[in-house]
């Protein structure tokens, strides 16, 4: 990924009957809403305790964007923030990016994630350039597997006891997906 390549402002773009789009100040209360629910944040790395800590979440999320770091989107439901995916460790010299996401619990199993990332992968693709997309998820996060699985990710191994929540230690399970195999299931359809 060259940085010319990086967007100026964050791109939105419709997912269905949801959008993405980039985050502002102004979604910090719906977005604690789901990052201090214990049971959607169980296996990630980003717990909020105040609304304090989502809004310096946010300024820091906006200055990486400004240092061409990440990418930060909102999964929106009539502008009202209900979910969030990102592209963290832009690498321009090796053109890759790894993906992360969070959906509120009330949205699970819809299908919304799926359609996000998807979006997300084709955005990182076409107009990133990107060859390598990554993607780790905490082994017993079914639902995340799932999500990568449909998108078409592959899993590329396992990382064992890598990561320590709540007082134990887990493993994490490493996908990828490269623009080879992406132009690939596209010329298949």
């Amino acid at each position: 990924m060259k940085t010319d390549r990086f967007p100026s402002k964050v791109p939105s773009f419709p997912i269905g009957s949801y959008n993405l789009r980039g985050i502002k100040p102004e979604d910090a209360r719906s977005l604690y809403h789901f990052m201090s629910d214990k049971e959607v944040t169980q296996f990630t790395s980003l717990h909020a305790e105040t609304l304090e800590d989502v809004q310096s979440w946010i300024e820091l999320m906006m200055e990486q964007f400004e240092k061409k770091q990440s990418i930060y989107w909102v999964i929106t439901e009539n502008n009202h923030a209900i979910g969030r995916c990102h592209y963290i460790y832009l690498d321009a010299i090796h053109s890759r990016a790894e993906i992360g996401y969070y959906l509120a619990k009330e949205y699970w199993g819809c299908g919304i994630m799926t359609n996000a990332v998807a979006a997300i992968v084709e955005y990182g693709f076409e107009h990133l350039k990107l060859n390598r997309i990554e993607a780790r998820s905490i082994s017993r996060n079914y639902g995340s597997t799932r999500v990568l699985e449909k998108v078409g990710f592959s899993k590329e191994g396992t990382l064992r006891q890598h990561t320590f929540r709540a007082g134990e230690f887990f493993d994490v399970e490493v996908f990828s997906f490269l623009n080879a195999d992406w132009q690939q299931s596209r010329n298949s359809l």
